[in-house]
């Protein structure tokens, strides 16, 4: 399939998703980090605003809206005489359409509308867009990751920002990849409930085993259900991109925050407790902080993890008392956070008396995990950050940012570039749109056919590259 207009490869060496459109509704931090992944690989990620109203852009917004362009849409036109949202007239000559039906994947956080009960699907946020109202979704730093209104599930639809339901995009637009990221999914009997970062790790159960026995569970910070559910969402988009290629069907990627909390931030003995529970009656989890863990050195914090019986041997050596690794408690990792009262004033004094470095150097003589604590300031200046070019300026900005988490041997992902400014895109991809309905869609079949058939020969090529799929 030629390359749109715009999005030919430049980049030497190109791109992996250089062709791949992904229209992005903006809104939410687990979205927006969905999107940059595609942006980082090379996608044309087009980010879907309301207005251009909203002010300038926070850092935080200038690293995740890095490499998409902008379009104004506005607010949902009305609807039609049915009921249903009229699409084609949301911006101008119906943009909104017309950037949906050229998308290969659409992604999303979904509210959940209790208006649309009439003709709904039992909840299962597949059901008509009838009476649906626009939503307004907030800012990723507003926003604190996810949030719905309190509605009841049986009688509520699954709305995009705009006004769009679930059923009508996948109507409308059949052979696309669509992703909705909600707090518990789109189907199920808690689909509409409210939820955040911090209620979703409650829920997940991880809440429960981290903190200080004494004082009571802790939540971790940093909304990284938020962060950790962007992932998840573009690795299934990805997934059904690659195995639908060609056939021209689609697909719905509905992604449950509460479901990646409960795999990614429970350790491994709780998911193993929980799928495989050992014998006799069930335990109350309950909060556990590892020993040792962060400890004060002279001249800074560092961290152990010694959760094996040899790392721990180890470490109880270092510190002097070696006979730590035979004490029936203190050698159990699952054990020896309850007797901190006797353990960790040693360990505080042994390593009080020690620099970062001196105790860093000690630990990894003997193999023992071990990390100095890193701040904002002081992880981009780790030698080995520097040497994999871990960070880099964000252009126009002048404040430093991580690129992308991974080094590709044969192809580049996207250089470091400005957030665009809100709306920068419209015009470009209203000529852009019109241009490719004249040269795409007597080709679109015969590309997928092409790629449906090579696509196992190609397989283990490192330079594989993925065309869009055919849309009916």
């Amino acid at each position: 399939m030629p390359p749109r207009p715009g999005t030919e490869a430049t980049e030497v060496p190109p791109m992996p998703l250089a062709g791949i459109r992904v229209v992005e509704f903006s809104g939410s931090l687990a979205a927006a980090y969905c999107g940059k992944l595609f942006a980082d690989a090379g996608a044309d990620v087009i980010q879907i605003e309301a207005d251009c109203s909203a002010g300038r852009r926070t850092p935080l917004e200038h690293y995740l809206d890095a490499g998409k362009r902008s379009v104004v849409v506005g607010e949902a036109g009305g609807t039609s005489a049915s009921g249903h949202t009229a699409t084609q007239s949301r911006g101008p000559d119906g943009l909104l359409d017309r950037l949906l039906a050229s998308a290969d994947i659409i992604v999303g956080t979904v509210t959940f509308d209790a208006t649309g009960s009439e003709g709904t699907n039992g909840g299962t946020g597949d059901g008509p867009a009838d009476a649906v109202r626009p939503q307004k979704a907030g800012r990723y730093g507003d926003a604190r990751g996810l949030r719905t209104a309190r509605v009841a599930p049986e009688s509520a639809t699954a709305v995009l920002p705009g006004g769009l339901s679930v059923g009508e995009v996948r109507a409308r637009y059949p052979g696309c990849v669509l992703v909705t990221l909600s707090p518990f999914g789109t189907r199920g009997p808690w689909a509409g409930y409210p939820g955040n970062d911090f209620t979703l790790q409650a829920w997940g159960g991880s809440t429960a085993r981290r903190g200080d026995a004494e004082r009571g569970p802790l939540a971790a910070g940093g909304d990284l259900t938020d962060w950790s559910g962007g992932a998840v969402a573009a690795v299934g988009a990805l997934g059904v991109l690659l195995g639908t290629a060609g056939t021209g069907r689609g697909e719905h990627v509905d992604v449950s925050l509460l479901e990646v909390a409960t795999l990614v931030f429970n350790g491994f003995m709780a998911v193993a407790g929980q799928l495989a529970p050992p014998p006799g009656p069930p335990r109350e989890p309950r909060p556990y902080t590892e020993l040792p863990s962060v400890v004060r050195a002279a001249d800074g914090w560092v961290g152990f993890a010694t959760n094996s019986a040899a790392q721990f041997r180890a470490f109880a050596e270092m510190v002097g008392h070696p006979e730590w690794a035979d004490h029936p408690e203190y050698s159990r990792a699952d054990r020896r956070g309850l007797h901190a009262a006797e353990l960790a004033p040693v360990i505080d004094a042994w390593a009080g008396e020690r620099s970062v470095d001196e105790i860093t150097a000690l630990a990894r003589a003997r193999a023992i995990p071990v990390a100095p604590v890193g701040n904002g300031r002081e992880t981009p200046g780790f030698d080995h950050m520097r040497a994999r070019g871990s960070f880099v300026t964000q252009p126009g900005q002048g404040f430093l940012r991580p690129v992308a988490p991974y080094r590709l041997s044969d192809a580049a992902t996207r250089p470091p570039t400005e957030a665009p400014e809100r709306g920068a895109h419209t015009a470009e991809l209203a000529a852009e749109l019109t241009c490719e309905s004249t040269s795409h869609g007597s080709e679109a079949l015969a590309a997928g056919a092409r790629l449906s058939a090579t696509v196992n020969a190609e397989a283990e090529s490192p330079a594989r590259r993925i065309a869009p799929a055919a849309r009916s």
